[in-house]
């Protein structure tokens, strides 16, 4: 997949303008650092200095600056923009590798995602959000058959880190000011809201982790997607099951900048109400790990 988008993103470039080139050095450094990780594992040190790095070319294409909030006038970050875009993509890649976890869950919702942002760069006469949407979902989608539903090969940090990224940063170009007078093409937080399902699960998980007293970076398999998988005893279902996640948030992002601040408002809150009922709904089905699976306290 890495070396798919090596090779697409010279010709995204041409087309959309050559800024659009520096997302080539993010996925040549992320994935290396995936690899490397596949092979023998990175100190958390390591890898998140690897992230920041391979994060710097895309925050020269775009950073977080411009947010559109329900009932608030968009309103810039300003210098602020620059560590929260910077935490936006590491956070994003981590996340995204975090879910790779079970047969298609990780392919199917990048490949999904990404033709979102591509209909909405279209939509928008938008070709370099268009052009890594595309490239994104291509890239993804000439993996999958490979990968769902039976596991023939495994997409391993060396592919989970690049889409990652790729994903959101193209969430950021999407967001960015045009000029011209040009409406941007998916306001932030919309853009995000494609993604939000992945996110939700992440942050849900760690979140309730935290509050347990447990460690964020030990390896455990309490994500949402692992708890369903076991409860439903396939990785089939729940990969299907979250690429339809992924639908209904593309088609709300899509939406979003047509709706009022009210439609806005109630977009964004009932896609993270519908989740944590999900939530709710896998917890209270769940049997307690046996002890040869659970991590040491």
């Amino acid at each position: 997949m890495a070396a798919a988008v090596v090779l697409t993103l010279p010709l995204a470039a041409y087309l959309a303008g050559p800024r659009i080139g520096l997302f080539t050095g993010a996925v040549v450094l992320s994935a290396y650092v995936g690899l490397c990780d596949d092979r023998r594992p990175l100190s958390v040190r390591t890898r998140f200095i690897a992230l920041v790095l391979a994060s710097l070319p895309i925050m020269i294409v775009s950073r977080a600056d411009l947010i559109h909030l329900p009932y608030l006038e968009p309103f810039s970050l300003g210098l602020l923009a620059i560590p929260l875009t910077l935490l936006w993509l590491t956070g994003f890649a981590n996340a995204f590798n975090f879910m790779d976890g079970i047969n298609g869950i990780a392919g199917l919702t990048a490949g999904i995602s990404g033709l979102g942002f591509a209909l909405a760069g279209l939509w928008a006469n938008d070709s370099a959000t268009a052009l890594l949407g595309a490239v994104t979902a291509g890239a993804t989608l000439g993996f999958l058959p490979w990968n769902f539903p039976r596991a023939k090969i495994f997409m391993g940090d060396a592919g989970s880190l690049p889409l990652g990224l790729l994903l959101a940063g193209t969430a950021l170009v999407a967001a960015r000011q045009r000029g011209q007078g040009l409406p941007v093409t998916l306001p932030f937080p919309a853009g995000v809201q494609i993604l939000g399902p992945f996110l939700f699960d992440v942050i849900f998980t760690l979140g309730r982790r935290a509050l347990h007293g447990k460690r964020i970076g030990a390896a455990h398999r309490e994500h949402l997607y692992q708890r369903l998988s076991r409860q439903w005893g396939s990785h089939t279902p729940v990969s299907v099951l979250y690429g339809a996640f992924s639908v209904i948030t593309v088609a709300l992002a899509l939406l979003y900048a047509g709706f009022s601040d009210l439609g806005k408002l109630i977009s964004l809150t009932l896609s993270v109400l519908a989740m944590s009922l999900f939530a709710q709904r896998v917890l209270s089905r769940d049997r307690p790990l046996s002890a040869e699976t659970q991590e040491p306290a």
